[in-house]
Order: C-alpha cells, then structure tokens, then sequence
C-alpha cells in the first residue's frame, strides 16, 4: 500500500481528504454515539426554527447538548493547537543533548 504523504498535496486534494476524514468521522459518531448525533441536529434544527419564527431562542435540552458539544469542539481545536505549535517549536536534538543522552 502507498503511504500518503499530505505535504505534497494540492490544494484540491486536501479538500477532497478533509471531507473523506470529516464523513468518516460523521459516520463513527453516528454509529457509536447515535444520540449525540441526533441529539445535536435536533437543536440546530430548533434553533433555525425559532429564527425563522422569529422567536427567541429557549435553553432547551437540544440547545445545551448543542452547545456543549460546540465548547468541547472548540476546547478540543485549542488544545490541538497549542500541542502543534509546541511541536512546531520543539527541538529535539536540544532536547536530547540536554537531557545527557
């Protein structure tokens, strides 16, 4: 098998792997968290009904388990990064020297 080096993509196949990865994720969630999944589209759903209505939005369930997983994106997105920018930064020859290896 190939190995798939994503350095030397074009900018068209990136988008075509991101949205691979991104269905692919779609899917294990819906198989293996189905009330998560739905859950969550059940508030969006909510929330662009109550728009459309031209009402205010409630903190329903939907709407917490919504944001809630919103935050978590959110929280889960800064500490990747945080994590590759400490990569980016990190030295390992320093390190290793360092250290008395």
């Amino acid at each position: 098998m190939k190995k798939l080096n994503i350095h030397n993509l074009k900018a068209k196949e990136i988008k075509k792997l991101h949205t691979w990865l991104r269905a692919l994720i779609q899917i294990l969630y819906f198989l293996f968290l189905p009330s998560v999944y739905t859950t969550a589209f059940a508030g969006v759903k909510y929330i662009f009904t109550q728009i459309g209505a031209g009402e205010a939005i409630g903190m329903i369930p939907f709407v917490t388990v919504l944001v809630v997983l919103c935050a978590y994106d959110s929280f889960r997105k800064i500490l990747l990064w945080i994590r590759m920018c400490i990569w980016k930064s990190w030295r390992w020859n320093s390190c290793i020297l360092s250290l008395g290896f």
